[in-house]
């Protein structure tokens, strides 16, 4: 088979060590729920390798060899999948000889979310990357197999490439290949072979000087590097730890997935193996793993679709630096520890975290990962006030005891408020029917299916399509069992909790209003309304919009459905429940209204957060 990517997988045979009884290996804690699948919508039958995905975790960057070269694909992130790879067209990138291996700067708080443009221009994240590539101007006696590391300059939503240029400084006329970069741009690692033809590859280290240039490399030294074969590493987005592949003696057959970690003093610890969970007799190369989620890599294993495919794996139990936190609640009066609720931030950006509940003598234990600062809001039951305890950068590999205490609990608290808010952000409405406004429910969904199958929705190519593509079906089955889920422990709460407090405060001139808001995303939309007329309110809620049969959709009209087909739901799972909501409804107690949120700006950058509902509770005067 012609391999001409090769040329970045350093000439690795499928079979350089084998099983040994007792090989160092770095056990997880919890490996309980690991699964690995192969990424069949990314593979090809050639080599597929270096998976990569930006920090907005949008775009996934990886080198392939299906078009008779090693090039740079991309794939894009949308409705839950990766899309169809392309080759990248940015200038400079792929070029006439072997390109590939892309890496960029991950910034520590890609351990915790993705961030969107505004938080990477927030936390100055270089925008710099660096790739690999053959030759581009080699001289005539050069080795065919000599490839060297280039810089480039890319935009923070990951999509634009522009400026690649060699590294003067680190590319020698031997092999440098598979860099990566650290978290803040101060240095690079990559694998060169310094063995003049002998296939010794080494892992080198160079840092960024105060020009703006990478300074000379050196070795990473014995510590590190061992006799045989050192390659594809990653650098974590804690800044201190190190992955890479290896063939030395003691693993489980290949080249098998190691892990270092420098300390304070810059010293590098001794490699351990990161275990049979991820390992096998085949080679594993190019780990990638930014958060606890997920982690990508490459094996030549059996089952996939031929040479190197790309894997990936669930939970990443693989991702270091994170540190316990044990938190109490201590009544300093009683000399007892007490329940109560605590919310936990990172401070650079103000993002709420968790929210949990701190039960008495437990408290709460959260695994967080380091070199991040956290605030601790404490609200402790039955006591005035909210106490705050901060970290300002968590130190990594170890476990934190705070305690906040808390002084004489507060006198009995008063009434009710005359509002009662609850919000339902986040719910994906998929595409039903004609005018994408149902909730994503299995009832629905099976309609859907049947529609599109035998009956009146068969064709619409503006709908997914879930009776012929199963895939499709599959996914938003998994959407709909989570908003059922949702809405389930919603809908308990009202019948539980809201509407006995309001029958126990109101007055007696005093109705329940529920407003359900419905929000589109900023996209145009296709379609007309196909049903029977409905009414709803503008905006504004000051004003009645009535949409008739065949009526063409905007996104306001979309919105104001979405809160009408939602009002119709509710009120009848409410009735399901039972409890006070049917007696209250009939005597007139309960107050509908559906209003038209229009377009969600507010929400984020992920499109499937702004389709939503949101649901006010309020006492009014009757009229």
């Amino acid at each position: 088979m012609h391999r001409p990517s090769l040329l970045f997988l350093s000439l690795l045979s499928v079979s350089l060590w084998f099983h040994s009884p007792s090989p160092a290996s770095a056990q997880p804690n919890d490996t309980a729920n690991f699964r690995i699948r192969n990424a069949a919508a990314l593979n090809s039958s050639e080599d597929d390798y270096a998976p990569f995905v930006t920090p907005n975790g949008q775009w996934l960057y990886f080198t392939s060899s299906r078009s008779g070269k090693a090039k740079l694909y991309r794939s894009k992130w949308e409705a839950g999948e990766w899309g169809n790879p392309e080759p990248v067209a940015s200038q400079g990138v792929n070029t006439d000889v072997d390109d590939g291996i892309f890496s960029v700067p991950l910034p520590a708080l890609t351990q915790l979310y993705q961030l969107d443009t505004d938080a990477m221009e927030q936390l100055h994240v270089p925008t710099i990357g660096i790739m690999a590539s053959g030759k581009r101007d080699k001289p005539s006696d050069a080795e065919i197999i000599d490839s060297d590391v280039y810089l480039f300059d890319i935009s923070h939503d990951g999509l634009t490439i522009n400026n690649v240029r060699p590294i003067a400084g680190v590319n020698t006329r031997r092999w440098e290949s598979q860099p990566t970069i650290a978290s803040d741009g101060s240095f690079i690692i990559f694998s060169g072979d310094t063995s003049n033809g002998d296939d010794h590859k080494d892992l080198y280290i160079s840092q960024r000087q105060s020009d703006g240039s990478f300074g000379p490399p050196r070795n990473m030294g014995a510590t590190v590097n061992s006799s045989d074969r050192e390659v594809s590493p990653f650098l974590a987005p804690d800044g201190r730890t190190l992955f890479f592949a290896s063939d030395r003696s003691g693993g489980y057959g290949g080249a098998d997935f190691y892990i270092t970690q420098q300390n304070a003093r810059g010293e590098w610890s001794t490699p351990k193996n990161l275990g049979p969970l991820i390992n096998s007799s085949a080679n594993e190369l190019f780990f990638y793993g930014a958060s606890r989620a997920y982690c990508m890599f490459v094996s030549d294993r059996d089952g996939g679709q031929g040479g190197f495919d790309l894997y990936e794996a669930a939970p990443n139990i693989f991702a270091p630096s994170y540190t316990m936190v044990q938190l109490t609640i201590m009544d300093t009066v009683a000399n007892r520890a007490v329940s109560g609720s605590v919310k936990v931030t990172e401070t650079r950006l103000g993002k709420i975290i968790s929210t949990d509940r701190a039960e008495a003598e437990r408290g709460i234990r959260k695994e967080l990962p380091a070199g991040i600062g956290y605030r601790f809001e404490v609200t402790a039951d039955g006591y005035p006030g909210t106490r705050r305890a901060e970290i300002p950068t968590l130190p990594a590999d170890t476990s934190i005891y705070l305690t906040v205490n808390v002084g004489k609990p507060a006198p009995p608290p008063p009434p009710p408020p005359p509002q009662i808010v609850f919000n339902i952000e986040g719910i994906n409405v998929p595409l039903f029917v004609s005018g994408y406004y149902r909730m994503n429910t299995m009832e629905v969904l099976n309609d859907l299916r049947q529609r599109q199958g035998s009956g009146d929705l068969k064709g619409l190519t503006y709908i997914a399509d879930v009776a012929m593509d199963q895939g499709a079906y599959n996914q938003y089955k998994k959407m709909s069992e989570r908003v059922e889920g949702i809405l389930g422990d919603f809908v308990s709460r009202c019948t539980g909790e809201y509407f006995p407090t309001f029958l126990k405060v109101k007055k007696p001139e005093e109705v329940l209003e529920i407003t359900v808001h419905g929000y589109a995303d900023p996209r145009p939309i296709l379609g007309n309304y196909m049903e029977a007329p409905v009414t709803f309110l503008n905006p504004a809620g000051t004003e009645e919009i009535t949409i008739t049969t065949g009526e063409p959709l905007d996104n306001v009209k979309l919105a104001g459905l979405r809160a009408y087909y939602a009002v119709k739901y509710l009120d009848s799972e409410f009735r399901k429940h039972g409890g006070d909501y049917p007696t209250m409804a009939q005597q007139g107690l309960i107050r509908w209204r559906a209003v038209s949120g229009s377009v969600d700006e507010t929400s984020g950058s992920d499109l499937s957060e702004k389709r939503r509902i949101r649901v006010d509770f309020q006492r009014v005067q009757a009229k």
